[in-house]
């Protein structure tokens, strides 16, 4: 607690103070000295009455469903806890402290770091309300953070009247159902010495420039930082224990980056290394495959590109309008790679575009046949053959048309031009003339 000096003194200790001087008493009175550190206390209590005390989480209000809830919205994240005042809180009975001590409300609206079991925050009280904030930072663990001033008595012995020995977890009571990951490092800056990041010669690690970083509890996080001078966004989720920065092969990730490849940003792994064409592109790493997307030049590739992107990758993506349009718009090429494309609709697909290529653009050379005019062209094929007569025919001379009634060949003929219909696609259609330039 922050304490004001003042000045200030009661009445009472200062007439003392004056009768004292007036006898010719020199030597200070330990009363007089008392009163006045009492007095200055006082003042200081009533000046500045904000106190915040270091406390025990015993239990987090997380849902309508805790009993301690009581249905009410403003219990949500609540937590009960303890007072430490500074001193050792000493307990024989876990199950006994759970839920114990009052009830204290979430002291910021809208961001709430919610405490678990064990966790030691700090205390408050304004207007007669109590507010907490934590958890504290004790040990700088981002996962859990032990109360060091929590004391399970005897913890060497059993708790309760059970048959079992004390847990690591039981001695600093932390929520059994807690999933305490000692091991989960955090999060650190990304330095890389590449020329792009340094304009002089001052050494990143001396004069480092911290990021604003949002860490959860088992391996996520939203980073708002910079790399040098450039801004960056990056949002991480199932990361390794281990790791200290977020990677491309985290569960999920978005970044967004403002300058700078994926290489300098990120490592990568010794599988992605073995692209042949692009090492960030699955669809790119089956080496068997010669259909892979390919960029005009290095320096698009998905790698290399250092302007301005943003970058979403995970195990799976669903994009999902409910009410209206996906749009996908770019000004030069939209690339798609996989191993199956598949498009299902209710409605058409349309493909607008100047020419359609299907297969390797460099090796299209043959052209599609439109149907109508194909079996237009064989119908009147069909009938100029049931016209045609044969010369030279002797001794009748000159043959009849093909197309005479009851001629065995006609009739073959006639059922073949009946089903050349069937030749046509119910489904798929092609424009007769070029599309717009």
């Amino acid at each position: 607690m922050s304490i004001f000096i003042t000045t200030y003194e009661r009445s009472d200790i200062k007439d003392k103070a004056d009768s004292l001087k007036s006898v010719g008493e020199l030597k200070p009175d330990p009363l007089v000295q008392v009163l006045r550190r009492l007095d200055s206390l006082e003042r200081a209590v009533i000046n500045h009455p904000i106190q915040f005390t270091v406390g025990h989480c015993t239990q987090a209000i997380v849902t309508h469903d805790d009993i301690t809830g009581l249905e009410k919205d403003e219990t949500i994240n609540a937590i009960k806890a303890q007072m430490g005042f500074g001193r050792k809180l000493d307990s024989q009975n876990l199950d006994a402290m759970v839920g114990s001590g009052e009830t204290y409300y979430p002291l910021i609206r809208g961001i709430q770091d919610v405490p678990t079991q064990g966790d030691p925050v700090l205390l408050c009280e304004f207007g007669g309300r109590k507010y907490y904030m934590g958890p504290l930072n004790v040990f700088g663990q981002s996962n859990f953070n032990p109360d060091p001033g929590f004391k399970l008595d005897q913890s060497e012995h059993l708790v309760q009247e059970s048959k079992q020995d004390v847990t690591i977890k039981q001695q600093h009571n932390v929520n059994p159902r807690f999933s305490w990951a000692p091991k989960m490092k955090r999060l650190m800056k990304p330095i890389t010495e590449s020329s792009y990041l340094l304009k002089d010669n001052a050494s990143p690690y001396n004069r480092g420039v911290g990021d604003l970083m949002l860490e959860g509890r088992f391996g996520n996080s939203i980073r708002i930082g910079s790399r040098s001078s450039t801004p960056n966004i990056v949002i991480s989720n199932g990361r390794n224990d281990d790791q200290r920065y977020e990677t491309l092969t985290d569960g999920s990730i978005l970044c967004m980056l403002s300058k700078g490849s994926l290489k300098q940003h990120f490592s990568f792994t010794v599988k992605q290394k073995v692209a042949e064409v692009n090492p960030v592109l699955v669809s790119n790493q089956d080496n068997k495959s010669n259909r892979k997307i390919t960029f005009e030049n290095e320096t698009l590739d998905i790698a290399n590109y250092n302007k301005n992107q943003t970058v979403l990758m995970s195990d799976r993506l669903l994009f999902q309008s409910r009410k209206d349009d996906i749009i996908l718009s770019s000004k030069k090429n939209i690339h798609i790679g996989g191993s199956i494309f598949n498009i299902n609709t209710q409605g058409n697909v349309n493909v607008n575009s100047k020419k359609l290529i299907l297969g390797d653009p460099d090796n299209a050379q043959e052209a599609l046949v439109l149907g109508d005019q194909l079996v237009s062209v064989l119908q009147e094929l069909i009938k100029a053959i049931g016209s045609c007569y044969v010369n030279g025919v002797q001794p009748a001379g000159i043959s009849g048309a093909i197309g005479i009634a009851g001629s065995p060949g006609w009739s073959q003929l006639q059922k073949l031009y009946g089903n050349l219909t069937k030749i046509k696609s119910q489904y798929a259609t092609v424009a007769t003339k070029p599309g717009q330039k």
